[in-house]
Formats: structure tokens, sequence, C-alpha cells
């Protein structure tokens, strides 16, 4: 954890996932300004004091929930300690850990067969010509039909037998030769993955017009197959495509842009990349005084806000009259989402106090940007599971995933596409292309289709 200290506050300028009931685990740096010099200066956690040593110090043992930091800096004098400076402390959210005094005493596991096997090979030196081509499973499924849930079954019965052979041959070896068994534990776990993978897909298939949404996909990461095509259009090389998940509310892969300007300033230039810190919906030229935490393990978002209508936001790109849902859950009624409106060129339009689940892009926005902000002078105003998405109707949070940008073959395939759980959306940069995509579908979501289906025709499982 990074942290930045003036004479009058404390701010987290970069954060990290801490876990109750570590100790000595994760380290803080604190950035001090130049009125710190020759002082003593201590850091306080939840009124834990910690001294810095070189401006840096280990976060102590602490409970799981929001946690105060402080600092201050003194100077000892033949009177003794004299208080030199007390600036206001921050906050950042402390994650529940494995460990509870409730748990009790420990049960050793009962060792499995695997887990054996996996003892067998740290233990014992394997020749390093004995096994290794044996992990290449040479038997594989038609990448062009449909997998039916018995060929899946089927196979995956296959890769698992010729799994245990290979496990055989390998206790009865004890030849020497270091390094091989993490090798062969590597391919073990590589296979094993596989056959989990095709335990839980069917192939499925989906068509679209400039943009694609995938809401039923296999919750194993696999690559996807996916074409561009137009007609009259021969060369698809200089075309491309947006991969991203539903959610359109992060930080990650963003930086902080300035926001400030002459007064009267009526446009804007945006990116989609920017997170612009005290801002206001009406495109106010000053910036308003604001910080924020941003706390990535748990999607939540603090924001200390010295100016009312002020905070902090993200540039997303927009079509007229699209709609959005909105869902988040925050700890003060004082807490809100401000949406403002850019056109193309980036003037400033109008916007928007979100006060219901959705809300609808006006004729000539290009661009919208999404403030979360306080509408009175308040810190600590937390926004946790924050999700904007597009459509009427909010579904099961989803976390942020950083939208990923491809560019397609001569032919139109794209390569390098991975899916994303629970919804992976494709689109492309040409609206009028069609894209098609094959992808690995959710077994359980198809067996559930099939149900509803006979039921549907008057019949019963």
């Amino acid at each position: 954890m990074k942290v930045s200290v003036t004479k009058e506050k404390v701010v987290i300028t970069e954060s990290s996932s801490i876990n109750e009931g570590e100790y000595r685990v994760n380290k803080c740096e604190f950035q001090l300004p130049e009125c710190f010099d020759e002082l003593t200066v201590t850091a306080v956690f939840d009124n834990i004091p910690v001294p810095l040593f070189g401006g840096e110090c280990y976060i102590p043992n602490l409970k799981s929930g929001t946690c105060t930091l402080g600092v201050y800096a003194y100077r000892e004098t033949e009177e003794g300690l004299q208080l030199m400076y007390s600036p206001k402390p921050t906050m950042f959210y402390v994650d529940a850990g494995s460990y509870s005094d409730s748990i009790g005493e420990e049960e050793l596991p009962e060792i499995s067969v695997f887990e054996r096997y996996c003892k067998e090979i740290s233990e014992n030196a394997i020749h390093k010509n004995s096994i290794v081509d044996s992990f290449d499973i040479e038997e594989e499924l038609p990448s062009d039909k449909l997998y039916s849930v018995k060929a899946v079954n089927e196979f995956a019965e296959i890769v698992a037998q010729e799994l245990e052979n290979d496990r055989e041959e390998i206790s009865s070896l004890g030849e020497d030769y270091r390094g091989f068994s993490e090798r062969v534990e590597n391919r073990v776990s590589a296979t094993e993955d596989k056959i989990y993978g095709l335990g839980n897909s069917l192939k499925g298939s989906k068509n679209g017009i400039g943009s694609l949404a995938l809401g039923d996909m296999s919750p194993v990461s696999h690559s996807l197959d996916i074409n561009l095509s137009s007609d009259g259009v021969v060369d698809f090389s200089s075309s491309s495509i947006v991969v991203r998940g539903k959610n359109l509310f992060g930080f990650d892969g963003r930086s902080i842009r300035e926001f400030s300007g002459a007064q009267g300033v009526t446009s804007r230039s945006f990116d989609g990349k920017g997170i612009y810190v005290g801002v206001s919906g009406s495109n106010y030229y000053s910036p308003g005084k604001v910080a924020y935490t941003y706390n990535p393990s748990v999607e939540e978002i603090i924001v200390d806000c010295q100016s009312a209508w002020y905070g902090v936001g993200i540039d997303v790109a927009v079509k007229p009259r699209d709609i959005y849902a909105v869902s988040m859950d925050t700890n003060q009624p004082n807490a809100r989402l401000v949406v403002a409106f850019y056109t193309e060129k980036g003037e400033y339009l109008s916007f928007v106090l979100v006060s219901g689940d959705t809300f609808t892009i006006p004729e000539g926005a290009c661009w919208m940007l999404c403030i979360l902000l306080s509408s009175q002078v308040s810190d600590g105003v937390r926004f946790r599971n924050v999700q904007i998405e597009k459509g009427g109707q909010s579904t099961a949070f989803c976390k942020y995933s950083q939208p990923v940008k491809l560019y397609a073959n001569a032919d139109g395939t794209v390569t390098g596409a991975q899916s994303i759980y629970p919804v992976t959306i494709i689109e492309a940069v040409d609206e009028s292309f069609t894209i098609s995509a094959e992808y690995n579908r959710d077994i359980n979501v198809a067996f559930n289709e099939l149900i509803e289906a006979i039921e549907n025709l008057g019949g019963s499982l």
C-alpha cells in the first residue's frame, strides 16, 4: 500500500488487499512532506501506533471491516514529546481472513490416491524420458461438430483412464532425474484442467449485427472463434472488435486525467480510459476538493468529498437513445450517481441525477461521464459493487473486465479472444458488420433450457 501525506490530510494512492489476521506481511510506504523532516513520524492503524523507519512500516494485525489510517509527527524536547502535525486520517477496508478464533482443533485429512501420487513423484526421482510424451492426449473431439453430453463424457473417461495409466507407470519408476517431478505435476494438472473444461462444454454459436452478447457461457475460461462478414468487403485486415464484460464501470486500465481549464470552457477530450477526480455533472471549470480510494478486492470506492456535488468519474462511449441500468451499494443516503453527457467533440450537453434504476442517453451524446459523489460535504462515502450495464433492467453484479481490442485477419477471422464469465460482449467498430461467434456453453444452462422445452410441450422429467 502506498500513502501520500501532507500536513492537512492522509490519502491512499495505491491500495492492496489486506486480510484480517496478517502480521508483518503487507508493507505500507509513506510519501511524507518536507515539513516532516527531522521529526519522528508514527502511523496509526485503528489506534494501533506503528513507528515509521525510512518512511515505511508493516501493517499490524487488524480486524475485518473499515480501518482508519492516520499519521502524526512530533519532536523531542527537554520537556518531552511535542506534537507537531496531525493530518486528517483516511480509511481502507480489511477483508475477513481464513483464520478465526472459533476454529476448532485441526483434523489430519485422509490422503487421497492422487495426493499419494503427487507425494511419491515429489519424493522420488524419475527418469527424464519415461513419461513426458504419454501426457499428450492423442484422442481429440472433432472441432467442427457440436459436442453432445454423451460425447463429452466419453472423451473425459478416455482422458481420465490414460491419466491413470500414466500414474501407474510413474509410480513404478525410481531412476534419478532431478526436476522432472515438477514437470510431471504440471502436465498432470494441465490434463485434469482439460478434463474439467470438457466436462462443462457444449458448443454454441450466435450471430449479430454490430454487437453480440453471449450470456450462456461456460464458467471455464476458453478461446472464442469469432468471424466478421459484410457484403462487398473482401479484406477485413483494417477492421477491429472490442471484447468486454457487461459491467462498464471500473478503474482497471484507466489513468487519472485533468478536468480543470479556463472559465467558460465548453468542450473536453475523452478516450474511454480516464479517471476524473473533483468533477461535477454540470461541467464546472474548476475542480472540487475530492479524494478517493479504490479497493479492488471488495470492489469498493471510498470518496472523501470536501466539495458538495463533486466526485470521481469515468468516461464511457455511448449512443443516443440507448438505455442503461444502474445498481450499487452505499453506506450513506447522500451518496449519488450523476451522469454528464457530451458530444463526439467533447462539447457539454446536459447531466442527469440518477434517482432510479435506469437512464437514457440523450440525442447528440457520444460520451458520458459517470460520477460518484455526495450531495453534502462528507468523508468516507462508500460505493460498493457499482455496475452500469446496457439494457433496461439491472442484473446480478459482475466485476469489471478491462475491454480488449482485437484486429481481424484479412478473411474476417479474429484470434486471441477469451471468454468473460458470465456475459461476454463483442462489439464491431464498424456497426454494419455481422459478428459470428462459437463458444463453449454452460451445460447447466443447456439442460435447463431442454427441461423447460419439454415441460412446455406437456412432458416431464
